[in-house]
C-alpha cells in the first residue's frame, strides 16, 4: 500500500491508497476529504496500480498547483514522494455552467428558506439529491444566514440550477418557488400551442379507430385505383368523391368496387381479418363533386360497425354531432390513418397550415402517397374527427402541401341538404 503525502499551505495530510480523495475548500483553506462536497469541490485524488493521479472537470476554473507546475489537464499523474498543493484564488465567483441573469437572489433566499424552514431539512436535501454536506458549507446558524451561505456557494460553483430543480422536486406546491423558477427552468415550452400530451390516452384512441378505417379498391376495365375512407355508421362509409368518380359519374356494378378493412401488419404476415365488402344495390347515399367538396357517403352491402374484433370489443363507428365536430386551426397537429399506395394501414403526423376563407379547404404538412385520399384527419390532442383528406396542393407534380375538406363543411352541406343523420347514428 502507498499512501500519498500532500501538503497543502504547510499542512501535511496523508492520504490512504484505498479511498478517494476530494479536494474542497472550505473556510480554512483547502481540505482533502473521503467525503465528496460538490459544493467547493475542486477535484479529487486517486490511486490506480500504485501510482496517484489528480483529477479535476475542469482545470482552468479553479488553478491548482502541484510542486510549482499548474494543473492544465483533466487527469495528471503525480510524482512519487511528497506533493506540494496550492490553489490560485480566482478574483471573482467562477461560474461552471451558465446560469439564468436579472433575477432577484433575495427572492431565492426566501424560496429555499420557505421550503426548508429547518438545518436538517436542508442537510437531508443537499445530502440525497447533490451529495453534498451541508456542514461543509455552514454549521449550524440562523437559517436565513445558512441559506444564503448555500445559496451564494451554489452560484460561485455553478450549481445554483440543481439546486432549486431539488427544491422544487421536494416540494412541488411551495407557492415561494413559483417566481422563482421559470428563470431557471432549463427545460422551455417551445411550442405552445402543442403542449403536453397523455401517450396512453392517445394509444387507446388510436387502437380504437384503426378497425374503422378501409382501404378502397376500384376496377374499371383495365385500370384499377385505391383510395381510404372510414365508418361514419354501422354501414356507412366515408370517402372522397373522386375515390369512386368511376361509379358515380359512369353507373355500373357496383361489383367493381371493394371495401376491405382490418388491412394491417401482423408481424411479417399481411392478411385481413375481414372479407372485403361491396356496394349496397342502392349505395349513394350523398355527395359532393371534387370541384365542391369532394365526399361521398357510400352504403355496404354488409354492417361492420357490429364486428366483434378479438380484443372483444365491437368495431364501432365515428359518429360526431355537429356541436363535437372540432374547428381545424393553424398549428393543430393531425394525424392521418391511410393506406397509402392500397398498402398496410398507415399513420403519418404534420401541422394544420390553414383554412380557406369558405371553410371548404384545409391545407397540411402530413405525409400521404396516391390511395390515401378519403383518409380520416384527427387532431393529436383529443382525436376528433377534423377533416377528410383529398389530395396535394399542386396540380401536377409534387406539392408542398397537402389539401383536406374540413369535417364542418361536410356535416353544414348535409344539413343544408336536409340529410336524414339517423341514417348515420348522429353523424
Amino acid at each position: 500500500m502507498t499512501d500519498l503525502l500532500l501538503r497543502i499551505d504547510g499542512v501535511s495530510h496523508r492520504l490512504a491508497e484505498a479511498d478517494v480523495w476530494y479536494l474542497t475548500r472550505q473556510r480554512d483553506g483547502l481540505v482533502p476529504t473521503r467525503r465528496r462536497c460538490g459544493a467547493g469541490e475542486l477535484g479529487h485524488f486517486v490511486s490506480r496500480r500504485g501510482r496517484w493521479y489528480y483529477r479535476t472537470g475542469d482545470p482552468a476554473a479553479l488553478p491548482v498547483r502541484l510542486n510549482g507546475r499548474v494543473v492544465q489537464d483533466p487527469t495528471t499523474r503525480l510524482p512519487r514522494g511528497p506533493v506540494h498543493l496550492t490553489w490560485e484564488r480566482p478574483a471573482g465567483p467562477v461560474v461552471r455552467d451558465v446560469q439564468r441573469s436579472g433575477y432577484d437572489e433575495a427572492a431565492i433566499v426566501r424560496a429555499v428558506h420557505a421550503a426548508c424552514p429547518r438545518y436538517e431539512d436542508l442537510e437531508l436535501l443537499l445530502a440525497d439529491d447533490l451529495r453534498l454536506e451541508l456542514f461543509h458549507i455552514s454549521p449550524p446558524a440562523d437559517m436565513r444566514w445558512v441559506v444564503d451561505e448555500v445559496i451564494r456557494t451554489a452560484r460561485a460553483y455553478g450549481w445554483l440550477t440543481d439546486l432549486l430543480t431539488a427544491v422544487r422536486f421536494a416540494h412541488p406546491r411551495e407557492p415561494a418557488l413559483d417566481p422563482v423558477m421559470p428563470r431557471f427552468d432549463q427545460e422551455s415550452m417551445v411550442d405552445e400551442a402543442n403542449g403536453l400530451s397523455d401517450p396512453f390516452a392517445f394509444a387507446a384512441r388510436l387502437v380504437r379507430a384503426c378497425p374503422q378505417v378501409c382501404q378502397i379498391d376500384v376496377t374499371s376495365g383495365s385500370r384499377r385505383s385505391a383510395g381510404t375512407g372510414f365508418l361514419v355508421g354501422p354501414h356507412i362509409v366515408l370517402t372522397n368523391y373522386h375515390v369512386l368518380r368511376d361509379v358515380l359519374d359512369e353507373p355500373g356494378s357496383p361489383a367493381r368496387v371493394a371495401f376491405t378493412f382490418d388491412l394491417h401488419e401482423h408481424g411479417d404476415a399481411r392478411f385481413t381479418r375481414r372479407a372485403p365488402l361491396r356496394l349496397a344495390v342502392d349505395w349513394r347515399l350523398a355527395a359532393s363533386p371534387p370541384e365542391e367538396l369532394d365526399y361521398v357517403l357510400a352504403r355496404l352491402d354488409g354492417v361492420p360497425g357490429y364486428d366483434e374484433l378479438p380484443t372483444g370489443e365491437r368495431r364501432g363507428w365515428l359518429c360526431p354531432s355537429g356541436a363535437a365536430i372540432a374547428r381545424p386551426s393553424r398549428g393543430m397537429r393531425l394525424v392521418i390513418l391511410q393506406h397509402p399506395r392500397g398498402v398496410m394501414l398507415k399513420q403519418a403526423f404534420g401541422d394544420v397550415l390553414g383554412v380557406d376563407g369558405a371553410g371548404t379547404r384545409l391545407t397540411h404538412r402530413v405525409n400521404t402517397m396516391t390511395g390515401s385520399s378519403g383518409s380520416p384527419c384527427y387532431d393529436v390532442d383529443h382525436f376528433r374527427l377534423i377533416a377528410v383528406h383529398r389530395a396535394g396542393a399542386a396540380d401536377s407534380g409534387p406539392a408542398a402541401c397537402n389539401t383536406a375538406v374540413p369535417v364542418q363543411a361536410i356535416h353544414a352541406d348535409l344539413t343544408a341538404r336536409r340529410f336524414d343523420f339517423d341514417l348515420l347514428t348522429d353523424f
